[in-house]
């Protein structure tokens, strides 16, 4: 890792030096495009060796790998998302939570860090009200697809929260009345989990549903 990050900082002040003897182009513009483009094969470089120590079964090191990575790139969502699944698999849930929340913290507005955050939360630590907020922000983003409402939903029922689950299972039936375009059920799972949901809230309810 130190020769990684030692060969860097050589390349950056390689750049640096042949920058400021260029005419057709600013020092500081110049600075900039060639760090970048190192920086970035850098982290294409870091990113394929992952591959063989995950055959290799050497976990520690992919983490090491990632943390690397991320403070290169921290628009790089699915080495955050990849790292910390790695982390709460070898039991580290306190550093998998961390590194969610750096992942969500420097992707604001990317749908793909809350929801591997929040799928952790509901599925891993069965942290449900954790859950609710981490998917609550998650669908404020305009990426944020059918999977990441149902999951909202999921979590307020976990809570035993069914007013609010209904109000998104509803939420999801007027957006994607047929279900997503590449969503196998068709939209049919929503209609069951609508009614369910009404069930609970009304245990005489008619059926919504017909009986196939």
């Amino acid at each position: 890792m130190k020769l990684v990050v030692g060969v860097v900082l050589m390349l950056l002040l390689l750049c640096n030096g042949v920058s400021t003897r260029a005419s057709d182009v600013s020092s500081d513009t110049q600075d900039e495009i060639q760090a970048d483009g190192i920086l970035s094969s850098v982290v294409d470089h870091l990113w394929s060796q992952t591959d063989d120590y995950f055959h290799d079964g050497d976990f520690p090191r992919i983490v090491a790998l990632m943390r690397i990575i991320v403070s290169i790139d921290p628009h790089f969502v699915d080495a955050f998302n990849t790292g910390a699944w790695i982390m709460w698999s070898m039991g580290d849930d306190n550093d998998a939570t961390a590194f969610y929340q750096q992942d969500v913290q420097s992707n604001p507005l990317d749908s793909d860090a809350y929801y591997d955050y929040g799928f952790f939360l509901y599925n891993h630590l069965h942290n449900f009200p954790g859950a609710v907020a981490v998917f609550t922000a998650d669908i404020a983003n305009a990426d944020a697809g059918i999977l990441d409402y149902r999951m909202l939903a999921h979590s307020y029922e976990k809570e035993g929260r069914w007013d609010r689950a209904l109000e998104v299972w509803r939420r999801i039936k007027a957006r994607w009345p047929h279900g997503a375009p590449t969503d196998p059920s068709k939209g049919a799972i929503d209609d069951r989990n609508m009614l369910r949901a009404a069930k609970h809230l009304d245990p005489v309810i008619v059926p919504m549903i017909p009986a196939k």
